[in-house]
């Protein structure tokens, strides 16, 4: 019986599910993400078909994973763990939104972009067909003597 009350439950929490606040500000960010991020490949000129896919596919799998432990997770009483996973994933897709508007030419303040990795080292890529090795004499031989070998 008892057993039988909890899936009532959980049947409603899926329900209810597209009037959460919470449930609807992931959604949003993770449409925002996804659109700037197929902005930003075509702006750069760099679109490549496999990596939106992989893309598109990782979308999928943690909305079904979001939509699927929410409601588990609030049935069973850990209604605020619920809240914070949620809220984790937003504030994932909201940093991966501004990362792909400020490689897209987006102009960003300094106090946003300093905090981003990606927009900080988005110019600093090595051009390996201008990079040279030299090797120093104590490399070459390594029998070089010391103070203790006179």
């Amino acid at each position: 019986m008892e057993l039988q009350f909890e899936l009532e439950k959980l049947i409603e929490q899926y329900q209810a599910i597209s009037h959460n606040v919470y449930i609807i500000i992931f959604a949003w960010f993770v449409v925002a993400d996804f659109v700037t991020g197929y902005a930003k490949s075509f702006l750069g000129e760099v679109a490549n078909s496999t990596k939106g896919l992989q893309g598109l596919i990782k979308h999928l799998l943690v909305v079904s994973l979001v939509l699927s432990v929410y409601p588990v997770l609030s049935v069973l009483g850990f209604k605020s763990i619920a809240t914070s996973f949620v809220v984790f994933y937003i504030a994932t897709y909201g940093i991966s939104v501004i990362e792909n508007l400020g490689q897209a030419g987006v102009p960003l303040p300094n106090f946003v972009s300093q905090y981003f990795d990606k927009l900080n080292r988005e110019n600093t890529e090595i051009d390996m067909s201008k990079v040279t090795m030299t090797l120093d004499d104590a490399y070459r031989n390594p029998k070089v003597k010391g103070k203790n070998d006179e």
